[in-house]
């Protein structure tokens, strides 16, 4: 199984150019620990507890079902609760927890976008029960998915199977967070898939999620400024389908007239309230047959009939409830199951030990070894400034000693088996152009020489034969990552001053060109090369995105580096002891003159190990970890 390994190595001390750094990382899992482990995070598991908590579940249930019998409306509150946890930075908990003191800043709860999320209480109670079966084990993140399992369960929903193992946050999650990833009450379908698919979700399972909406009911506040969504072509697409217009018109009208007695607008506007569907205390598939009515409350709920992506999802959940109650455990266990919190992704403690390390050998190398190398790339050339780097083809050859050990431990069927189901994560390409093309002063003389058409293509002759090498010594999954918008790293911005504020533009002009040949690459050797996996990870679009949306992910400086020393970008000098840092470094893209900070390296890995088509392709890192091996 595989991590984003993508840190501020910086901070250790090592010297690292390019803002990917070169490398080439495999971590091997043998296939029969995937029936016992769930992809996820560290150690989460189905069995997670059943030796430091064997009751934890119990204990759960049967608060809810007390609480429950007090007041309905409990469970809708449960699934709620949990559902904008994970939406904000994770399935963390985060949501439980108010500021450190009475004076602090404002948390992901004074979001606009939580208002009626209640009964946190509950959790806390729970917690404390748990705490006196168990004390110290079991996280308030997993009580949370376990109350909002069984608030399904006990309205009459499936009772689903869920990974357990989550750590907690430390701290809220911080206002602008909430506001940036919690959907807003009018969201649509346009809006609704994407949210999902970086998720993992399907078109399916997204309309099922959202089937959710079949218990509680809606606060008016989320009614404000519904009227009118429809589109016109999907006003005449719901007159066909249900021969009038007399179902929208309900629609729009009800919960809109409910909304528009005196109440609103007073102090009590927090009590007013439309129910969902006419079964609001039951799990069931009444939401679908109530939209397809035309009786939708929300946006996306009279979208959905109509849209001609969605639609079809939502007429067979209307009339075949095990399906939707299929589509929607899924859907369930994706969600809280990812961006789970707890430093390390897909189930491994630690970073991988780096191949020259003394400490890995032995029946460590099984489990994963690093063999990047700050400064190396492609080219045997690159990083030449640098002392004592290893270019990609030194890299395979330290990979080949370490294949070789494998080998001559367990035999070479087992062997095989090993490599084959392993995931390799090639990150290169960078320091080809920053260390090598771009160098600044001593580069002048090759550009002159050699035109980037010309560079490129040898950068990508040579990472075919490189390629190929992997994919013979055993590789199938491998994960090949592009260059990103190198252009907007702080030090190239202070090299280019006539960009002013904005990004390099010929730095980024030679990583697309690169890119696009590397795509055709990708699709060149999953083609030609018998049971390989090739996926081409998009992390130029992704950063760019962080980049040019900042405000939308919770980031204030897209351009500065966190530490620094000079210049306007601060990417004059290398960070080191001596320089400045900032106060917060979640609020910065980089951390030095060219790398991501932690927060950015956690935004571009959810995307990978979630991410739809267009951020990594034809598959996501759980996706490809799930597939069986050749």
């Amino acid at each position: 199984m595989h991590r984003i390994i993508l840190q501020e190595k910086l901070k250790r001390g090592r010297k690292k150019m390019g803002n990917n750094i070169a490398e080439i990382v495999f971590l091997l899992f043998l296939v029969m620990m995937m029936s016992s482990r769930v992809v996820g995070s560290e150690g989460i598991s189905f069995d997670y507890y059943k030796e430091s908590c064997p009751g934890v579940e119990n204990i759960v249930r049967e608060k809810l079902q007390s609480v429950s019998l007090l007041d309905p409306t409990t469970p809708a509150a449960m699934l709620r609760l949990m559902f904008h946890d994970c939406q904000v930075q994770g399935c963390d908990g985060s949501i439980l927890l108010d500021p450190d003191n009475p004076g602090g800043g404002r948390t992901e709860m004074d979001s606009i976008k939580n208002f009626g999320v209640r009964k946190r209480e509950v959790i806390n109670q729970m917690k404390d029960m748990v705490e006196a079966s168990c004390p110290l084990k079991v996280s308030c993140s997993d009580i949370l998915i376990l109350a909002a399992r069984e608030a399904v369960a006990i309205s009459g929903g499936p009772r689903i199977r869920v990974p357990l193992g989550r750590k907690d946050s430390e701290k809220p999650s911080n206002f602008r967070a909430a506001e940036a990833s919690l959907p807003p009450g009018d969201i649509g379908v346009d809006g609704m898939l994407p949210l999902f698919a970086r998720k993992g979700m399907s078109i399916e399972e997204s309309v099922a999620i959202i089937g959710s909406h079949t218990l509680g009911v809606t606060h008016c506040l989320n009614l404000h400024n519904k009227n009118h969504r429809l589109s016109r072509s999907q006003q005449q697409q719901r007159s066909s389908s249900s021969g009038s217009q007399d179902h929208h018109q309900h629609a729009m009208t009800t919960p809109n007239f409910v909304c528009s007695l005196p109440l609103v607008g007073s102090t009590l506007e927090n009590i007013s309230f439309v129910f969902n569907d006419p079964t609001s205390v039951i799990f069931d598939n009444s939401y679908y047959v109530n939209s397809m009515s035309g009786n939708g409350v929300l946006r996306v709920d009279t979208e959905m009939p109509v849209d001609p992506r969605t639609a079809p999802f939502v007429q067979r959940f209307a009339i075949d409830q095990d399906s939707f109650f299929n589509a929607f455990s899924t859907a369930f266990v994706k969600l809280s199951s990812s961006n789970v919190l707890v430093g390390e992704e897909l189930g491994f403690i630690g970073f991988s030990p780096p191949f020259l390390a003394p400490t890995t050998t032995g029946p460590i190398v099984l489990k994963g070894v690093n063999y990047a190398s700050g400064g190396g790339g492609i080219l045997n050339h690159t990083g030449k400034i640098f002392v004592g780097r290893i270019n990609f083809d030194a890299q395979m050859d330290n990979f080949e000693c370490t294949r070789q050990y494998i080998f001559n431990t367990i035999g070479e069927s087992s062997a095989m088996a090993l490599l084959n189901s392993a995931l390799f994560s090639v990150t290169l390409g960078s320091n080809d152009f920053i260390n090598n093309y771009l160098t600044p002063v001593v580069s002048k003389v090759e550009q002159k020489l050699v035109p980037p058409e010309v560079f490129v293509a040898a950068m990508i002759s040579r990472y075919k034969l490189q390629l190929t090498r992997l994919y013979n010594m055993g590789g199938r999954k491998i994960v090949v990552v592009n260059v990103g918008p190198i252009g907007c790293i702080p030090f190239l911005r202070e090299m280019d001053t006539s960009a002013g504020n904005a990004c390099s533009p010929f730095p980024n002009q030679l990583a697309q060109m690169f890119n696009d040949q590397l795509r055709v690459l990708i699709s060149e050797l999953s083609a030609t090369l018998d049971g390989s996996e090739f996926v081409y990870a998009d992390v130029y679009r992704i950063v760019d995105d962080l980049i040019q949306n900042y405000t939308s992910y919770g980031i204030e400086n897209p351009s500065s580096a966190c530490c620094h020393v000079a210049g306007r970008f601060g990417g004059l000098i290398p960070c080191s002891p001596a320089s400045k840092i900032c106060v917060d470094r979640s609020k910065y893209v980089f951390w030095d003159p060219y790398h991501p900070t932690e927060a950015a390296n956690i935004f571009i890995a959810k995307r990978l190990l979630d991410g739809d088509s267009i951020d990594i392709w034809p598959k996501n890192l759980r996706q490809l970890i799930s597939s069986p091996s050749s």
